[in-house]
């Protein structure tokens, strides 16, 4: 009798254990990629509203897997712009233009990892140039995902929704 007890309570555990993975891997699935904007220097509400037009200007690298990401990033901001005035999300108003200058600090792919759930990861350090030159915004931007069924264009086009939100309102 006690080896039964202690067999059901093997499997049960076992069970929830592997449930919980199911879940997990589940719900990373739903989620996709995620991201989000950390100002460094905010973004003035009242200066994003002033713009007369947005501008994509450089994409840079400068870290370890930058140049894999480069290409994708530059690709997504620029369908996000276009798709965020398409919307009227993003309204030009009488003041100058503004440019987005992004640098690549760091991308990781999931490489191997993507079979058992690695997790994709991409830092880009934004800037907001006003038409004299002047740095008026600077955040960090971040996305992960561990969905397999993402990749880098998905990371791309999830900070690329949240950069030119952020760069059109100046809120994060």
């Amino acid at each position: 009798m006690r080896n039964l007890i202690a067999a059901v309570s093997a499997l049960g555990l076992v069970c929830s254990v592997g449930c919980s993975s199911v879940a997990r891997r589940g719900l990373a699935e739903v989620r996709g990629a995620s991201g989000d904007v950390y100002p460094v220097q905010a973004l003035s509400p009242a200066t994003a509203k002033a713009a007369s037009a947005l501008k994509i200007g450089q994409v840079r690298i400068d870290g370890s897997g930058a140049a894999d990401f480069r290409a994708a990033l530059q690709t997504q901001l620029k369908k996000q712009l276009a798709a965020a005035i398409a919307d009227k999300k993003i309204t030009p108003g009488s003041g100058g233009p503004l440019t987005i200058n992004s640098t690549v600090r760091f991308y990781s792919s999931k490489g191997g990892g993507k079979l058992i759930g690695g997790m994709a990861f991409v830092i880009v350090r934004v800037e907001i140039v006003d038409k004299g030159g002047k740095v008026v915004g600077k955040a960090d931007a971040l996305a992960t995902t561990k969905a397999l069924r993402t990749g880098t264009e998905d990371l791309a086009q999830e900070l690329g929704k949240k950069v030119i939100a952020w760069a059109g309102t100046g809120k994060t």
